[in-house]
C-alpha cells in the first residue's frame, strides 16, 4: 500500500501546523549555551550540604505531607521544573500538594561520595521537609 500524494499532502500540511506551534515552546525551553539552568516556577532554595541542596516550591503550611522529587543525579535537576508546560512540579501543585521539594544535585563533591551518601543526602532533604513526605522518583526513560 502506498500512500497518495493528497494524503502525503495532508500530512505534511499538518507537520507543518505542528512544528509552527511548537517552535515557540522549544525556543522557550532551550538554555543558552553555558546559561545557568532555569526553572520554570518560583522557589526556595536551601543548601543541604556539599552534595546537594534541595529547592522548595508553594507553602510549607498545608494540610497533608509534602512531596518530594529526588531527580535523578546525571541529569540537570530543573528537568522536573522545566518549562511552564513541562513541569511536574507545577503538575503536582495545581493537583493539590501545598509543598514539592525537589532535590539539586551539586557538582560531585572532592571526597569519596557512596550511594549511602547519596540515601542520606535524600533523608536530609525529607527531614527539611518535615521529615514524612510522599516521594517521587522520576526516571530518565519517562523524561
Amino acid at each position: 500500500m502506498t500512500l497518495g500524494s493528497e494524503a502525503l499532502g495532508r500530512v505534511g500540511s499538518w507537520w507543518a501546523k505542528e512544528l509552527g506551534r511548537w517552535q515557540g515552546t522549544w525556543e522557550a525551553m532551550t538554555p543558552d549555551a553555558g546559561a545557568s539552568p532555569r526553572w520554570a516556577t518560583q522557589n526556595r532554595l536551601e543548601e543541604v550540604n556539599d552534595a546537594v541542596a534541595l529547592r522548595r516550591f508553594g507553602e510549607p503550611q498545608g494540610e497533608g505531607l509534602p512531596v518530594l522529587i529526588v531527580t535523578p543525579q546525571v541529569n540537570q535537576s530543573y528537568i522536573a521544573d522545566f518549562h511552564a508546560r513541562q513541569s511536574l512540579v507545577r503538575t503536582l501543585l495545581g493537583q493539590g500538594a501545598h509543598e514539592v521539594g525537589v532535590t539539586d544535585w551539586l557538582p560531585p563533591p572532592k571526597r569519596a561520595y557512596t550511594i549511602a551518601d547519596s540515601i542520606d543526602d535524600i533523608r536530609a532533604c525529607i527531614a527539611r521537609l518535615g521529615g514524612r513526605v510522599h516521594l517521587v522518583g522520576p526516571c530518565q526513560g519517562g523524561w
